[in-house]
């Protein structure tokens, strides 16, 4: 019997679920209760990236996508968890139905989200950052590339193995102006995040394509492992994971002060009101322009405003300055 199939993409899901929603009254398809829950769940995507709903990761994304979406409320709104959670509700809804008709056998979780201020969780501190990028210049090997990678935009272990599939022009590592070209191919658009390199360029050159084989290589759960012991073994902190590097560029891009527009560029993120304008924007940059020398020469340095803290320890450890762990264990 010929297997039926799913909707290709995620972003079509919504769509889908709106009249299949199997004993359950139909929603519209227009019209201003339409308009709210798609917008709401457009606002999510924006968070898990478009993909194919078959993809090997997909669950991971969606999971790593919620979480981001339900920090970013929590740390940029006034509302409460549990309103986040009814906001999150109708897509997760969506997703759980997708996997229950077509078999995808998904097991989406709805985030844990803390009353309390996240803002004073999962971050790094500026001495925690110190004895990072001090552990990754000492170590010079896959996991401080893969982590360097990582710090500079808060990108995930799946999307720094995306720029395997086009290394060449994905990963510009020569010249005055590195960076890295984050791609999100979705059905309508060809989304991109332009990522500045400016500290640790000489780890990640010598030990990228090396880190992209071993994170093809292994499972989501090792190198979310390994990532979370170079961590902790660095700062001493036991609560760190790599996803608290997402929050910790978001945080010093804020301390920064950096153009909003180079924040989205760079880092993906979005916003509500007023600023999702500007995110909207960011989806018409095209390669060729958003990769124009000039446009490349400001993000770079909006980059070297959010590292400024930091970028004194390349030129010590190049000079044979002492590079130890917070608490001397790396």
């Amino acid at each position: 019997k010929k297997r039926i199939r799913p909707p290709r993409y995620l972003s079509q899901l919504l769509d889908w679920y709106c009249v299949n929603r199997k004993d359950k009254p139909d929603w519209p398809t227009e019209g201003r209760e339409y308009n709210r829950r798609n917008n709401r769940f457009l606002e999510i995507m924006t968070f898990i990236g478009d993909c194919q709903t078959e993809d090997p990761d997909v669950v991971r994304r969606i999971d790593d996508g919620l979480e981001a979406y339900a920090d970013f409320r929590a740390e940029n709104s006034n509302v409460k968890g549990q309103s986040i959670k009814r906001d999150m509700k109708d897509s997760i809804a969506a997703f759980r139905r997708v996997s229950k008709r077509f078999k995808l056998k998904w097991v989406i979780e709805v985030p844990e989200i803390s009353e309390q201020a996240p803002s004073e969780r999962g971050v790094l501190t500026d001495e925690e950052q110190v004895a990072l990028v001090r552990s990754c210049l000492q170590t010079n090997d896959k996991i401080a590339a893969i982590l360097l990678a990582q710090f500079h935009a808060g990108l995930m272990a799946t999307e720094v193995l995306r720029l395997n599939f086009d290394f060449e022009r994905s990963v510009i590592l020569d010249g005055a102006l590195p960076y890295l070209l984050i791609k999100e191919v979705t059905k309508a658009e060809d989304r991109k995040r332009l990522v500045p390199l400016v500290i640790g360029l000489d780890v990640i050159r010598q030990n990228l394509p090396e880190a992209l084989v071993w994170l093809s290589s292994v499972t989501e759960s090792a190198h979310s492992h390994a990532l979370k012991k170079r961590l902790v073994k660095a700062t001493g902190n036991p609560r760190l994971t790599a996803h608290c590097l997402r929050h910790t560029w978001n945080s010093n891009a804020t301390a920064a002060g950096i153009d909003f527009m180079h924040r989205v560029l760079i880092g993906g993120w979005n916003a509500g009101g007023k600023e999702s304008a500007a995110s909207r924007e960011s989806r018409n940059y095209g390669k060729a322009s958003l990769q124009r020398s000039r446009n490349v020469q400001a993000l770079y340095n909006s980059q070297l405003k959010v590292f400024d803290h930091l970028l004194h320890l390349e030129a010590n450890a190049s000079a044979g300055g002492n590079v130890t762990s917070i608490n001397s264990r790396c």
